[in-house]
C-alpha cells in the first residue's frame, strides 16, 4: 500500500453497529533479491474488511484513482489487481434463526454468547450476493487458533456444535 492509500483509510469514519469500521490489513509483501539493491518489482497484498456504509466498489474506485495519480506524478508503474471481492454481511440480531442459534449455543456451551460481527470474509458473502435478503450467521466451533499454523478444533467442541445445529434446525422448522 502506498502512503496515499494508508491516508485514505484514515479518512473512513463510518461505523456499522454490528461489524464496526472498515479494516485494511496488509497480509503479504514480496520484493527484492538482495539487501543492497532496489527491487525491480514488489508486491503488496491486502485484505480490506468492509462495511455496508462504505461500499466495496467505492473503495476499489478510490484505490484505483490513487494508483493512477501516483503513476502520473512519478516514475512509478503501480498496478491494481483485485483477487477477491467479498461483500460485508449483516443479519438482524433479532431474527428467529440468530436467536435460536444463540439460545441453543448458550445451553450447549454453558456460557453467555454475545451477538456481534465478524470482520473477516466468509462464504456467507456468496450466499448474500445471490439472495440479499437471506439471514446468515457465522457461528461454529473453534478457538483462538484460527488462521494460524497450528489451527485446530477440539473434538468435544465440534460435537457440541453438531447438537446446537440439530436443535436449531428442529426448532426453526417445527415452531
Amino acid at each position: 500500500m502506498t502512503i496515499e492509500e494508508i491516508k485514505y483509510f484514515r479518512t473512513l469514519h463510518e461505523k456499522n453497529a454490528i461489524l464496526g469500521k472498515t479494516i485494511p490489513v496488509v497480509t503479504k509483501i514480496n520484493g527484492g533479491d538482495q539487501l543492497n539493491s532496489v527491487p525491480a518489482s514488489a508486491s503488496v497484498y491486502a485484505k480490506i474488511r468492509t462495511i455496508p456504509e462504505e461500499p466495496n466498489d467505492a473503495i476499489i474506485d478510490h484505490l484505483k484513482r490513487i494508483i493512477s495519480k501516483n503513476n502520473q506524478e512519478s516514475e512509478a508503474d503501480l498496478s491494481f489487481k483485485l483477487l477477491g471481492n467479498k461483500y460485508p454481511v449483516v443479519s438482524d440480531p433479532n431474527n428467529k434463526l440468530i436467536q435460536l442459534l444463540r439460545k441453543h449455543g448458550e445451553q450447549q456451551l454453558q456460557q453467555k454468547l454475545p451477538l456481534g460481527g465478524y470482520p473477516g470474509g466468509t462464504d456467507a458473502a456468496e450466499f448474500v450476493k445471490v439472495n440479499p435478503t437471506i439471514t446468515v450467521a457465522v457461528f461454529g466451533p473453534g478457538n483462538m487458533t484460527a488462521h494460524q499454523v497450528d489451527e485446530f478444533v477440539e473434538l468435544e467442541n465440534f460435537e457440541r456444535f453438531i447438537e446446537i445445529y440439530k436443535q436449531t434446525v428442529n426448532d426453526y422448522f417445527n415452531a
